[in-house]
C-alpha cells in the first residue's frame, strides 16, 4: 500500500507539473496568436500605403507576401503597374515626338539658308 502511495503522489505531482506546462503553453499560444494579429494588420496597413503611394512598391508587396496574395489583389496590383507603365510609354513617345519636331524646326530654318556647315 504504501508503494501505491507514493507513485499516486507521485503521479499527482507530474499531473500537476503538466497542468502548468499546460497553462504556461496556453499563456504563450495567447500571447503569439495576439502577436501575429498585430503584424498581420501591419500587413495590411503597409500594403494599404502602398497601394497609394507607388504601384510598383505594391505589386512588390503583394507577391512578397506570407500566405500569398489573392488573385485580386495580383490582379489590382498588375493594373496599377501596367497603368503607370503605359503613362510613362506616353511621356517617352511625347519626348521623342518634340525631339524630332525640334530637329526639324533646325532643319528647315538652315534649309532656306546657304550654311552647309549648319547642315
Amino acid at each position: 500500500r504504501a508503494e501505491l502511495g507514493a507513485e499516486r503522489d507521485a503521479a499527482e505531482k507530474d499531473a500537476g507539473e503538466l497542468r502548468s506546462e499546460l497553462a504556461r503553453l496556453k499563456s504563450e499560444v495567447g500571447r503569439l496568436e495576439a502577436r501575429n494579429r498585430d503584424l498581420e494588420e501591419q500587413a495590411v496597413a503597409i500594403a494599404e500605403t502602398a497601394r497609394s503611394a507607388n504601384s510598383e512598391a505594391y505589386l512588390r508587396v503583394v507577391m512578397t507576401k506570407q500566405g500569398g496574395a489573392s488573385n485580386e489583389d495580383l490582379r489590382g496590383a498588375v493594373a496599377s503597374v501596367e497603368a503607370l507603365l503605359d503613362e510613362a510609354k506616353r511621356e517617352l513617345a511625347a519626348r521623342e515626338l518634340r525631339e524630332r519636331r525640334a530637329a526639324y524646326e533646325r532643319l528647315h530654318a538652315v534649309v532656306g539658308t546657304d550654311d552647309e556647315d549648319a547642315l
